[in-house]
């Protein structure tokens, strides 16, 4: 048998012995089984060796992948390092499956400890919070890995190392990839931020503002029994000696009592005014629809007597809010609408609830994520653009005394009851004679949980 056609072909396939061993083996007689059998063997060899080579570059090739890859997180990691010390945060990554966490040496200085001092563990952050902390956190990172929350973010104390607490802000998302799908094993990132100092500045301020209203309440209190008591005497004044004064003396009398009753109005304004949010209602679930409605019921006198129409429309949701404060709100505004009207001009005012943002449930009603705007719109005198930013100051009047009674204290008041549910509050007019519009917007995703 010549089996010089076969040696190219072995030699090709990687096995130059076998291409030797060959070229010195001659059968005297060929044999056609013998021939199918090498070439399917020489090609089978060569297909093996091919397919072998194949996956050779292609491990090759994923493993400058991998290394590509690990380049990359490594220059992140460090990248957002340095951003980390820029901002003073401290850094955490949690391997979900193996419990392991990095802790960035900021992460541990934050605490008082040295890069080396701490373990890398679960255990060692569940150590330094504080114990009544730990679950509701934890339970927060179990409500964002099953869905349940779009975020995760808390705020706990940790012990320092020299025994103090550290007020910290954690925040932290799922590791994903550049594409954003989650990296596997699964791993946690974020970060520290220690908020101790923010934290005693929000207690002094509560401190201060609580002395405040106090001496606001004190003041606004105790000052009307000396007040009612100058009244009084003055009215008695001017009854005895009824027949000994002149019209100009008369009329001074009537300047003082006058003056003690607007001031008495004034101490009735600020004493509502220090109640918003200490003496009213607490917050509770309520359907401002209902709200609405008992404030146009208490201001129905004045509308009839205005001859003013009232048109509701819009969203009207159930709020996280006090009742009396959100009707307190309405009858202000709705109140103001009335009184403030253009002689000779049918009153017109426009109530109108709007839901911005998503809303859980099929409809408007429920808890949602949004917010809830209100725009209360009139037709009546309007506003100098100019002097807006003066509305919401207490004592501060836009229209003489003599025109419109009131003490300028209710918008200030209504802006005071909007803070106090987290939301904001601001007037349009395009001037005098224009008609105004009051608009506040309150958000409908505080608390978290649905009623």
């Amino acid at each position: 048998m010549n089996t010089g056609y076969l040696l190219p072909a072995i030699a090709l396939a990687g096995f130059p012995e076998m291409a030797l061993a060959a070229a010195f083996t001659t059968p005297t007689t060929p044999q056609p089984g013998f021939l199918i059998l090498v070439g399917g063997l020489v090609a089978a060899l060569v297909f093996l060796v091919l397919r072998q080579r194949r996956g050779i570059q292609s491990l090759h090739t994923r493993e400058a992948q991998l290394r590509a890859s690990k380049e990359e997180l490594r220059i992140n990691r460090e990248r957002l390092e340095f951003a980390l010390q820029g901002a003073d945060d401290g850094l955490w990554d949690w391997d979900l499956e193996s419990n392991v966490v990095y802790y960035s040496p900021r992460w541990k200085s934050m605490l008082g400890y040295g890069p080396d001092e701490l373990d890398d563990t679960l255990e060692t952050w569940a150590s330094l919070v504080e114990p009544e902390s730990r679950e509701p956190a934890l339970e927060q990172v179990r409500a964002y890995l099953d869905g349940k929350a779009d975020k995760y973010e808390t705020e706990f104390r940790m012990r320092h190392k020299d025994g103090h607490w550290v007020d910290v802000l954690a925040r932290a998302c799922l590791a994903v990839d550049a594409g954003g799908a989650v990296l596997h094993p699964r791993r946690l990132v974020g970060t520290h931020v220690d908020i101790s100092a923010r934290k005693q500045s929000e207690t002094e301020l509560r401190r201060s503002n609580a002395e405040l209203e106090q001496f606001a309440y004190a003041i606004s209190h105790d000052m009307r029994q000396p007040l009612r008591m100058i009244a009084s005497y003055q009215q008695l004044l001017e009854k005895a000696l009824r027949d000994k004064l002149d019209d100009e003396t008369r009329e001074y009398l009537h300047f003082a009592t006058d003056g003690a009753k607007r001031l008495d109005q004034m101490l009735v304004a600020l004493l509502e005014y220090s109640r918003v949010g200490r003496k009213t209602e607490p917050l509770g679930w309520i359907a401002s629809r209902e709200a609405v409605d008992e404030a146009l019921r208490f201001l129905k006198p004045a509308i009839d007597e205005a001859g003013a129409r009232v048109e509701i429309s819009g969203d009207w949701p159930r709020i996280h809010a006090s009742r009396d404060e959100l009707v307190r709100l309405f009858q202000n505004l709705i109140g103001n609408a009335v009184k403030y009207r253009m002689a000779g001009r049918a009153s017109e005012i426009g109530v109108v609830g709007t839901v911005v943002g998503s809303v859980v449930g099929s409809v408007v009603g429920t808890l949602g994520e949004g917010r809830w705007t209100v725009r209360i719109s009139d037709n009546g005198i309007g506003i100098d653009p100019a002097q807006i930013p003066r509305l919401f100051q207490v004592f501060q009047r836009l229209q003489a005394h003599a025109r419109y009674e009131g003490a300028g204290v209710g918008l200030a008041l209504c802006r005071k009851i909007v803070e106090h549910h987290g939301g904001h509050i601001h007037a349009d007019s395009a001037g005098a004679g224009q008609g105004s519009t009051f608009v506040f917007e309150l958000p409908l995703n505080s608390p978290r949980n649905h009623p």
